[in-house]
């Protein structure tokens, strides 16, 4: 078995056509695993370079890596762009849209809940879609 076969086994591609709860489980994942990869490149940044990564930059990177994950355990169109949304729109770019630094060179960063509550109101919104697409019978 070829480390592609095998990741393409253990990360299987399921966009959960009739199961409301395994799908929203799913992508509050993939929410939470993009939340962490901003936490983790941004500590890991300033780790090494003093200050944290620009947005900018950072963000379309992760979603390149992660849409580079999708392409490699089998694109399915509509479960892979979902779940590129969750991971890379709502998870880490919610993250690195929220946070800010307070100067440059400082650990600190700030967060408003004025900044968080769109976010989760998109998210909320998607999530009740996707449970009722799939709840309709």
């Amino acid at each position: 078995m070829t480390w592609l076969e095998w990741f393409r086994s253990t990360f299987v591609q399921d966009d959960f056509k009739t199961e409301w709860y395994g799908w929203l489980t799913n992508q509050v994942s993939h929410m939470a695993a993009g939340i962490f990869t901003a936490l983790v490149v941004s500590t890991g940044w300033y780790a090494i370079e003093g200050e944290f990564p620009l947005k900018v930059l950072a963000v379309p990177l992760i979603a390149s890596v992660y849409v580079l994950g999708e392409v490699l355990r089998g694109w399915s169109w509509r479960d892979s762009i979902e779940d590129t949304i969750f991971f890379a729109a709502y998870g880490s770019g919610g993250a690195f849209l929220v946070f800010s630094e307070v100067k440059p060179g400082s650990p600190d960063l700030l967060v408003s809940v004025l900044n968080v509550m769109p976010i989760l109101g998109i998210v909320a919104a998607h999530l009740g879609g996707g449970i009722y697409w799939r709840t309709r019978v």
